[in-house]
Order: structure tokens, then sequence, then C-alpha cells
């Protein structure tokens, strides 16, 4: 077999593993799923955010509770963007 056979099939091979990847991806979590976690995420750092303020009183414990929220609220809008950037990446093709 030459080298460019070799390469071909090669190519192909991984090309077709690649595609693989890809839709097993789309088909077992899809990136509506993604987007929607993202979201969810946001809210849920919302909902300690507020409850802090809420429900404790003490600055320290308050501040912690805070920065958990916020934490989980940019992990939520990173996840939601990274969704949003593959779709419309699926879409160019």
């Amino acid at each position: 077999m030459r080298a460019s056979e070799q390469y071909g099939s090669n190519h192909a091979a991984s090309s077709a593993r690649l595609l693989f990847k890809q839709s097993c991806a789309e088909l077992c979590f899809g990136f509506d799923a993604m987007k929607l976690a993202g979201f969810l995420l946001l809210l849920a750092g919302f909902a300690i955010v507020f409850s802090a303020f809420l429900m404790l009183a003490s600055q320290p414990a308050r501040a912690a509770f805070v920065i958990a929220g916020v934490v989980v609220e940019i992990i939520g809008l990173a996840l939601a963007f990274r969704a949003h950037i593959y779709a419309s990446a699926g879409d160019e093709h």
C-alpha cells in the first residue's frame, strides 16, 4: 500500500470517527439541553444570591453565599454561551 493510499484511508477513518462523535453528542445531549442547563444555572445562581440576602444575617456568611451564587451564574452563562457557539458553528457547515 502506498503512503498516499494509507493517508487517504486513515483520513477517511478519522473523519468518520469525528462525525460519529459529533452526531452521538448531538443525539445524546443536544445543544438545546446545554442551553437549558446554562439558563437553569443562571436562575439557580440568582436564587442563591437572593436567598442569601433574605436569610443570612452575618456579613461573612452572606458574602460567601453571594460569591458562590455569582460563580454559579458565571458557569451557567459560560455553558449557555458555549452551546450557542457550537450550535451556530454547526449551522455553517
